[in-house]
């Protein structure tokens, strides 16, 4: 019978407004500075994955990468999803986050323990549970809202859980562990494998085969809900972190030494195949896609691969990355811009593309700046010039015993560097001649042009100002010394030293110590306007709006930048360690307050329960008035029944599929709704 609930006469009025959505997108397809440790995809396009301290989503089948809001400073190492909107992610401290729009927010939820869980998997919208470290395995039936330890006596870590229906359930872990439970969670049985190798990852295709892979390259299968185990030789004697079967003949797994290993009969043999040329790679995270022939597997250093084929070749979906450090990131319209460190790399198209310009190894580059966008400057261990865009760079007449920390130009020919030892150099003919300044000794950290004439400059507890482009310099009185300064205008400036910000008003004359709230450890400052911009430190990203007066933090930062550069209040970049690029687009998002919810996307649930016999019942969503079809096929493709072929109006429905008449098996369901198609796969057990 099918229940739709929604009552479609009596919705009130609805009240839209609208939340600011930050949204941090890491460019140059470096998705992350560390580790990823899971990876889920619930069709050929939409995925997640995450690692230390991020959650990530792609649309397009692994290209590019979007960072969501998950405000969490613990690494997180398992993520699930039941559908596109909803999904969780656990990790350390007994942090479990959940999602019900796909991702836009992340919503801690109370466990009640602080160990590490490694693993969580959900049957349906409400049903889940999590295990992790001192045999911990927690439950939920509420979706996440409140979650119960379960029993299993055991001092060992437990690395992995998976359910095969909404009762029958196993978790593997250390020392070989692998436990049992028929009447979901409440109890565990402890499964006799002959196996004293850590457990890492299990994957079953019914209640009674199932594979788990193990340290040592170890391998063991069953094919009677675990009573029995049989090893399966790799060939191979490195960690296996991570094991998934698409059906009884196909299976992938992968570890240590970038490699990833496959088998298309059951497990009998398996064939090796290398990804990349760095054997010191490790993949954690692995997932297929049931549709099609793709396999993913993300793991140290941010690394995702995809193959096409199911596992016989595979694309390096971060090969334009670099993990040398960017120090310094500058713009000069809202796609063309330059980051700039050891290397120099270039977007001209708002960073959707970044690609290599030059090597200033060893020392590399500390700061960029553009007068233009064919004239550039580089400063570090010397000076550098582009009159194109940075296509050749040309060291210029600069040499000194001490790197440059800092350059700036008020205007085409006028320029200053400064660096260590006092050293402050100056040109008056567009950089192609520079003229050492002395007098100083102190350590010049920062320098910054306010107007084509009036220049700053500050170290230790010197600053120094002039009003004749570096000619002749003056002290000025702060009481503070700064790492940045920035003038939006010729009279506002700020300066930031490692916890404090200062601010003037009347080009330099008078400063004042501005109440920021944080203690952190600041490194770069940003304004599009006297009023507007923002300073990045150590744990820390705040934004003023009115000058400094209040400093809000923002909570959705990806990273610990070294550099930020806005070219609007909508629109910035950060650059830093091992090479990352992150750019902030900010998306104004609809909200709609409404006495009945419908749903916001098409949606097709995984049914429960999973596997059946020998009914089981599929949800799905519409959120707009279409025709819809629901039809059910087996293993060979073939067309057994169709459930649904009617218009159908906005709301959540559910439909019952009866298997008395099948035989047992895999099927799989299929949703077409407009333009809206996805299939999943069910197991019919008897």
């Amino acid at each position: 019978m099918k229940k739709i609930i929604l009552i479609l006469f009596t919705i009130l009025l609805l009240t839209q407004v609208t939340k600011s959505q930050t949204n941090w997108t890491y460019q140059n397809t470096n998705t992350t500075l560390h580790y990823l440790s899971s990876v889920i995809f619930i069709n050929e396009n939409t995925g997640w994955t995450v690692g230390s301290n991020n959650i990530l989503k792609t649309t397009n089948g692994g290209l590019n990468w979007v960072l969501q809001s998950c405000q969490t400073l613990n690494s997180l190492f398992s993520i699930y999803f039941i559908s596109d909107n909803t999904g969780w992610a656990a990790g350390d401290s007994g942090k479990i986050f959940k999602t019900t729009d796909s991702g836009i927010l992340w919503q801690l939820q109370n466990t009640d323990i602080n160990v590490r869980l490694w693993s969580i998997f959900f049957t349906d919208p409400f049903n889940g549970w999590a295990a992790g470290d001192s045999s911990k395995i927690i439950k939920t039936t509420d979706g996440g809202v409140s979650w119960t330890q379960t029993n299993l006596s055991l001092s060992y870590n437990l690395n992995a859980i998976f359910f095969t229906s909404g009762t029958v359930g196993y978790t593997a872990g250390d020392r070989g562990t692998i436990a049992k439970t028929t009447n979901a969670g409440e109890n565990w049985i402890l499964l006799p494998t002959n196996n004293t190798r850590n457990i890492y990852s299990l994957s079953f295709i019914s209640e009674d085969t199932g594979w788990v892979c193990s340290g040592s390259g170890y391998v063991m299968s069953t094919k009677n809900g675990g009573a029995t185990w049989a090893s399966q030789d790799l060939g191979v004697n490195y960690s296996l972190y991570s094991i998934k079967f698409k059906n009884s003949n196909t299976g992938w797994t992968t570890g240590n030494e970038g490699k990833v290993i496959r088998t298309t009969n059951g497990g009998s043999s398996w064939t090796t195949y290398i990804l990349g040329t760095n054997s010191n790679q490790t993949f954690r995270g692995l997932d297929f896609d049931s549709e099609h022939d793709h396999v993913w597997v993300v793991g140290s250093d941010g690394i995702i691969y995809r193959s096409d084929n199911g596992g016989t070749d595979w694309d390096l979906l971060t090969e334009n990355y670099t993990k040398k450090d960017f120090n310094a990131v500058s713009f000069i319209d809202e796609n063309t811009g330059w980051a700039a460190g050891q290397l120099i790399f270039k977007t001209t198209n708002a960073g959707n593309n970044w690609f290599q310009q030059n090597d200033f190894s060893p020392n590399g580059t500390n700061s960029i700046w553009f007068t233009s966008a064919s004239t550039g400057y580089t400063a570090g261990s010397l000076i550098y010039k582009t009159t194109n865009g940075g296509e050749n760079w040309y060291k210029k007449d600069s040499s000194t015993s001490y790197a440059f920390e800092s350059i700036s130009f008020g205007s085409p020919d006028f320029g200053i560097a400064v660096g260590y030892g006092g050293l402050i150099s100056r040109t008056t003919n567009g950089g192609e001649n520079w003229t050492h300044q002395s007098g100083f000794t102190t350590h010049f950290e920062t320098v910054f042009f306010s107007s084509p004439t009036d220049v700053y400059v500050s170290g230790g507890l010197l600053n120094l100002k002039s009003t004749n482009a570096g000619a002749v310099w003056f002290p000025i009185y702060t009481s503070s010394s700064a790492k940045q300064i920035f003038f939006p205008s010729q009279n506002t400036g700020y300066m930031i030293g490692s916890s404090t910000i200062i601010n003037t008003t009347n080009a330099g004359q008078n400063w004042f110590f501005q109440n920021t709230g944080s203690e952190n450890n600041f490194s770069s400052v940003n304004f599009i306007s006297d009023m507007t911009g923002w300073i990045n430190g150590s744990y820390a990203f705040i934004k003023t709006t009115d000058g400094g007066k209040v400093w809000i933090s923002q909570s959705d930062v990806p990273a610990n930048f070294k550099s930020i550069y806005y070219v609007s209040e909508n629109i910035g970049w950060g650059v830093g360690y091992g090479g990352m690029i992150a750019k902030y687009n900010r998306v104004m998002v609809p909200v709609f307050t409404e006495e009945i919810i419908l749903p916001k996307e098409f949606f097709l649930y995984q049914n429960y329960p999973n596997p059946f016999n020998p009914s089981t019942k599929i949800s799905y969503g519409i959120p707009n008035e279409s025709f819809v079809s629901i039809k059910i096929y087996d293993i060979l493709g073939k067309q057994v029944m169709s459930l649904v072929n009617e218009n159908k109006r906005p709301g959540y429905y559910d439909v019952n599929f009866n298997g008395s008449n099948f035989a047992s098996g895999m099927y799989f369901y299929k949703i077409e709704a407009g333009s809206f198609v996805q299939t999943r796969r069910m197991i019919l057990v008897k």
